[in-house]
């Protein structure tokens, strides 16, 4: 993995993020204007790994630089 994994970011589940565009589609004004994607909650890089790891059953190490 790239980074040291205290690396944030902000996530949004797929099917949040559809219901976001058909309240777009549906009520937006199309004037040009930016609508941020998101759920509020910063996760780091590393706590996203582990769980993948752990979802996944993985036994290999994870290295971070």
């Amino acid at each position: 993995m790239f980074g040291t994994g205290n690396e944030s970011r902000d996530f949004i589940h797929v099917a949040d993020l559809i219901h976001q565009i058909e309240l777009v589609i549906k009520c937006a004004d199309f004037a040009g204007g930016a609508i941020n994607s998101a759920n509020g909650v910063e996760l780091k890089i590393k706590d996203i790994v582990d769980l993948f790891v752990k979802q996944s059953a993985w036994s290999g190490t994870v290295l971070f630089n």
